[in-house]
């Protein structure tokens, strides 16, 4: 939602803070400060504050999604991705990390 609404008026009112004399570094920073002020940030904080309580409640460790993107390929799990850092993978490949 954020990266949706910075992309929508991020250019655009660049461009007014230029027309209206603003400053750039006030030009640059209002689209992300008006996703700060927006009810998805306040969710997000509240979201990623009790996240780890009901990971460890549900018996689940931490983990972290490094390319939140869809992807297809050979899933190998590996303890850590110092690992396979140097690997190189003839076919597409899911890595599943424990660390």
């Amino acid at each position: 939602v954020s990266d949706n609404v910075v992309a929508r008026i991020g250019d655009i009112s660049r461009l007014y803070g230029e027309c209206f004399g603003v400053e750039s570094w006030a030009r640059d920073l209002f689209a992300e400060e008006v996703v700060r002020g927006g009810p998805a940030f306040a969710v997000s904080l509240v979201i990623s504050s009790v996240e780890p309580a009901l990971r460890n409640a549900a018996a689940l460790g931490a983990w972290q999604v490094i390319s939140p993107q869809q992807a297809i390929g050979v899933v190998e799990v590996v303890q850590g991705l110092h690992e396979v850092q140097e690997k190189v993978y003839s076919q597409p490949t899911v890595l599943l990390a424990h660390q």
